[in-house]
């Protein structure tokens, strides 16, 4: 059984940064891969692979004249976290009414039957 590919995209956010004791916007350009979850055992019982976490990918820092700038770790956590928030806003995580369900989940072909936990 094959791993499916993830799909990339394209976020971005603004943050604040301080530069010689002022404040400036910058422009924060990435890529978001969302995680993939893991299989511990494939369905003809080879051992499965592990989840991949979702990723953001910084590829620019741009400031209001659109200049390269450098950012601090700490910097770098709030645009990180920024691509994160953006890629949450753009991209609808819930596929459940999808008709075509490529999420990896599995799905049952058999006769189980559904039972209701709040009726007990």
């Amino acid at each position: 059984m094959k791993r499916r590919s993830r799909q990339e995209f394209d976020v971005s956010c603004c943050i604040e940064v301080e530069r010689s004791g002022e404040m400036i916007d910058v422009d924060v350009k990435g890529t978001y891969v969302p995680g993939m979850p893991g299989v511990h055992t494939l369905p003809n019982g080879d051992p499965g692979y592990e989840a991949e976490p979702a990723e953001v990918y910084i590829s620019s820092v741009l400031d209001s004249d659109k200049k390269h700038i450098e950012l601090t770790a700490k910097e770098l956590d709030m645009a990180e976290e920024g691509l994160f928030e953006d890629a949450s806003d753009k991209i609808d995580f819930d596929d459940s009414d999808d008709e075509d369900d490529d999420s990896g989940e599995v799905n049952f072909d058999d006769d189980r039957e559904e039972i209701d936990l709040d009726d007990e």
